[in-house]
């Protein structure tokens, strides 16, 4: 009976621990919260569009900031854009928002570690994923 009863508390502990995962890709447990691992400055390591590597089309300057203040900036071709971040849809989801043009740009974080962040984004019903690390 006690084997029993330890076999059923131990697989409730691993389906509640499953549960919790957040991202597709994400870690089982973390004991920082989504905005302290979110808060970094991102670089992009690969991109991947339909199945292929197009990371060569992006530029090898990209630098993404997120800050504690909730907003970031963004280099891109030594051009220097700012605005607010916001995480959506119970934090499945990173929404930028330009300061000056008003664009907001949403992806959807598949991972999101200490030292990576893996985002997607739709375009035109093109699906590029972002993988990006901690710039070093």
């Amino acid at each position: 009976m006690k084997k029993l009863l330890s076999a059923i508390i131990i697989l409730s502990m691993v389906i509640g621990i499953n549960s919790c995962k957040k991202y597709p890709d994400g870690p089982l447990l973390s004991l920082r919260s989504k905005t302290a691992r979110m808060v970094n400055e991102w670089v992009i390591d690969k991109v991947m569009s339909k199945g292929v590597d197009v990371t060569d089309q992006y530029p090898k300057d990209y630098l993404l900031s997120l800050k504690k203040d909730d907003t970031y900036s963004k280099t891109d071709n030594a051009i220097v854009s700012d605005g607010k971040w916001v995480f959506l849809d119970k934090k499945s989801q990173l929404q930028l928002t330009e300061t000056k043009s008003g664009t907001q740009y949403v992806f959807t974080i598949l991972r999101l570690k200490n030292k990576e962040l893996t985002l997607e984004q739709v375009v035109n019903t093109e699906t590029i994923t972002f993988y990006m690390v901690v710039k070093p």
